[in-house]
């Protein structure tokens, strides 16, 4: 038992010794919500981006949230009030505040998952405007072999989610060399 507590313990230390968090804007900056699902089935990170590319390191840079497949270290699901919604299967999610006005970059790096003997990883970045109160839902999947991102705005009524509208302006970061 003893042994278990040293080795989460130092874990923890670990991943919370290379990270650094990111900062949410002060509440008198124009701001927005941001709602970060996986459903890709190894650990992912997720991190605001730099202004060019986004890092495939999984250092934790500015992190927003780490999402582990197993609940040892953070819960799968952690809201800060965003309309209610049904998520997918197995979809681990964070909700946090983000500047609106502005590009934001955020990128997705996840761990290496084997397949048939081959390493695959799921990583992205994608930049989107949001506007000043709406709530977004960016949802990071991997679908017929390929990494996915959808960035939708939230349609809601009464906090519940109605519906997800498509953001036409997202641009795709390149991986940071």
């Amino acid at each position: 038992m003893k042994f278990c507590n040293v080795a989460l313990i130092s874990i923890s230390l670990l991943i919370s010794g290379c990270a650094t968090r990111y900062v949410s804007p002060s509440q008198d900056e124009s701001t927005a919500r941001l709602r970060a699902v996986t459903t890709y089935p190894t650990h992912v990170w997720v991190s605001a981006a730099n202004e060019s590319c986004f890092t495939t390191a999984g250092n934790g840079t500015n992190t927003i949230a780490f999402l582990p497949v197993a609940r040892l270290l953070e819960p799968r699901r952690i809201s800060n009030g965003m309309p209610e919604f049904d998520p997918p299967t197995l979809a681990r999610f964070k909700e946090t505040v983000i500047l609106a006005g502005k590009p934001f970059n955020v990128g997705f790096y996840s761990d290496n998952l084997v397949v048939n003997g081959i390493n695959k990883n799921c990583s992205v970045g994608v930049s989107f405007v949001p506007e000043q109160g709406a709530d977004y839902q960016i949802l990071h999947t991997q679908e017929g072999g390929y990494c996915r991102v959808e960035v939708r705005r939230i349609v809601s009524s009464q906090n519940k989610q109605t519906g997800l509208e498509m953001v036409k302006d997202v641009t795709l970061l390149p991986q940071c060399k």
